[in-house]
């Protein structure tokens, strides 16, 4: 039950919704940046990482197909330990000094295009190019040097390659939040873990610091009945430790946890 650095595998690149979203999870942990939804449950599946970090539904255009259909498929491989909401405000940008009359073609993720589709009908002229990744869709645009093109992504991605937002906020809805799924791999059995190495994992990350996060389904996590004991053990199911340790409870949230164990889970004998 270590906390030394992860490894997490997310879609997209430098500057995407998706880094930005692990950044709040992981503050050190190393990414690894991927093209496709695929590859990084790929990247789970073979081990190549600790966790992945998915977009999985948008308030605005609902569920995303790609992650909801591998999430299906590899269900009984993959946990889903809990979710994060981000909210997501798209922008119009572009090569410093281009002017909304010379953009003839929009390059952006399907997902963030259809967030976008009342702006983009103000422009009828305007081609939408579907790009695998906002933050890519800017840096493409900024190598391609071309003043027809524009990009939509986050403020992020139009910092980091050096490109101008020239409108801002231009989502359907200010109220736009991605929901996204934290998962490691599946364990083949629910083991049991004695109540004092609990503890001390618990007690150390709060020392350390390591939980950042405001939200936290504890539904999700704590699925077993804590009042279940097994001599000196308790019975527990060993996600709500990858929880802890991929930073998906925050201080409030872990204390609670310390003071529903200390309760409800005494050790007898």
């Amino acid at each position: 039950m270590s906390l030394e650095k992860k490894i997490v595998s997310i879609q997209g690149t430098p500057g995407s919704f998706h880094e930005k979203q692990a950044r709040k999870i992981w503050r050190d942990a190393e990414l690894l940046y991927r093209e496709t939804f695929s590859e990084v449950f790929n990247d789970l599946l073979d081990g190549k990482c600790d966790y992945m970090l998915t977009a999985v539904c948008n308030s605005l255009i609902g569920e995303l197909p790609e992650p909801a259909r591998l999430l299906k498929e590899h269900g009984s491989k993959i946990e889903v330990l809990g979710h994060q909401k981000l909210h997501i405000p798209q922008n119009l940008i572009v090569i410093p000094g281009t002017k909304l009359e010379e953009i003839k073609e929009v390059w952006s993720q399907d997902p963030a295009l259809r967030q976008c589709h009342k702006f983009l009908e103000k422009h009828p002229d305007w081609k939408a190019i579907k790009k695998n990744d906002t933050a890519k869709s800017v840096a493409d645009m900024i190598n391609n040097k071309d003043k027809s093109v524009a990009a939509i992504g986050s403020s992020a991605a139009a910092e980091l390659y050096q490109a101008q937002i020239l409108e801002e906020n231009i989502q359907d809805s200010a109220e736009n939040f991605t929901t996204f799924a934290i998962a490691c791999l599946a364990l083949p059995e629910m083991p049991t873990f004695d109540r004092e190495e609990v503890l001390e994992v618990l007690r150390d990350a709060l020392k350390k610091g390591v939980i950042n996060l405001d939200y936290v389904n504890l539904d999700e996590l704590l699925i077993q009945d804590w009042n279940e004991r097994r001599g000196g053990q308790i019975a527990l199911h060993a996600h709500p430790l990858k929880a802890l340790e991929a930073g998906v409870i925050n201080t409030r949230q872990l204390e609670l946890l310390l003071a529903i164990i200390e309760e409800k889970a005494t050790v007898t004998g």
